[in-house]
């Protein structure tokens, strides 16, 4: 069974939790992908090393506030005694992972993590893991899980993210957790897969984070078919991707982005991904502006190969662009009022040319976004 618990170790803030734990008596097993950024935080090499080194761990402990990233060697020393303080107060034979996040370059308050690290003992509870949810929060504005169950079968995840989104992965951290007996050799492939289809296609603004990790517990209890783990996996990973967007930082618009019919997979992840991380595309959204133009320009500049004449592109269920120019059937109006009147949209860009798609999630840009990041360590 996996334990939860949180504590206030003004870390940064000094009216919430921002420390936490999830802990099991019970080894259990992780897979983990973690960021692609070339300034690795000190607890993401920290956990590359560990995974290395251990087959099996008994707690992951997750700060906020504070990134732990670009703090040199002493950054990778504090997570180490972090990890020796953790194993003496709760007599941990097996491995620990940490997680970080928040403000880079600034060194973690270890005198103030330590000091808690008892509380978390105390504190420890299986019904405990929304407490856990909000202290990992950063510019967050809600809590993110999401469960799947069948039957004893369970995986729940728990994520945070708002802001610094944008493949691979982004300042995010998610927590997955399954009872699923299952081979370990076979989930590798199969959860990058998922990786890559959920977390790997949202975009809040375009930036990978020093710190973005997924980390999929597994404490085998129950037999589960193969097929219906994944499915779970995706379903858990999926809509925690969309709490990650639909949270994203001063967002009005949760965006849907659809390529479909292109000759292959990578073709269609790349022009989604461009229309995504436009921020004309997104300030245009944020306005209600109808303006295609600034679509088909992304798609354009996509630096992929594809025939302009076969495009159609269309906005919600609303034509807009065909046959190298604008539709017939296109109306300003009723795209007007389509984006006004609905926080979720979506686009659909049809290449004529295959069979292959790929689905990517984003938000606009809005105003309180600047702000709320013009501001963040002032």
């Amino acid at each position: 069974m996996f334990n939860f618990a949180s504590v206030n170790a003004e870390i940064k803030y000094k009216d919430r939790d921002d420390l936490a734990i999830v802990y099991s008596e019970k080894p259990f097993f992780v897979k983990a992908v973690f960021t692609k950024n070339k300034f690795r935080a000190a607890p993401v090499n920290f956990c590359i090393d560990r995974l290395k080194k251990n087959k099996k761990f008994n707690a992951i402990i997750v700060n906020s506030g504070n990134a732990n990233a670009c703090t040199g060697k002493q950054g990778y020393l504090d997570c180490e005694l972090i990890e020796r303080k953790l194993k003496e107060e709760f007599q941990i034979e097996n491995g620990i992972l940490i997680a970080s996040t928040g403000v880079i370059g600034v060194r973690l308050p270890l005198e103030k993590i330590c000091k808690k690290i008892s509380i978390l003992k105390k504190n420890l509870s299986s019904e405990n893991y929304e407490d856990f949810a909000k202290a990992i929060m950063t510019t967050d504005t809600v809590p993110k899980i999401v469960e799947y169950k069948n039957g004893k079968f369970r995986i729940f995840g728990i994520a945070k993210g708002a802001g610094m989104i944008h493949p691979n992965m982004a300042t995010m951290l998610a927590f997955i957790f399954t009872n699923a007996n299952i081979e370990l050799k076979k989930i590798d492939k199969a959860f990058k897969d998922v990786i890559d289809r959920t977390f790997n296609s949202i975009s809040v603004d375009g930036d990978t984070s020093t710190n973005d990790s997924v980390f999929l517990s597994i404490l085998p209890e129950e037999d589960v078919e193969f097929n219906e783990f994944i499915n779970g996996l995706r379903y858990v990973c999926e809509n925690l991707a969309k709490k990650i967007v639909e949270d994203g930082e001063g967002s009005t618009k949760f965006i849907e982005i659809n390529v479909i019919n292109g000759n292959n997979k990578e073709k269609c992840k790349q022009i989604a991904e461009t229309i995504a991380k436009s921020p004309l595309v997104k300030t245009a959204f944020f306005g209600n502006d109808p303006n295609w133009g600034r679509i088909i320009c992304a798609i354009g500049y996509s630096n992929v190969d594809f025939n302009p004449e076969n495009i159609i592109l269309t906005i919600g269920q609303h034509k807009v662009f065909e046959n190298g120019m604008e539709s017939p059937e296109f109306s300003e109006e009723k795209v007007y009022e389509y984006l006004k009147n609905n926080r979720n949209v979506s686009l659909t860009v049809n290449l004529n040319e295959g069979k292959a798609s790929w689905k990517y999630y984003t938000c606009d840009f809005s105003y309180e976004y600047v702000k709320i990041n013009a501001e963040y360590r002032t």
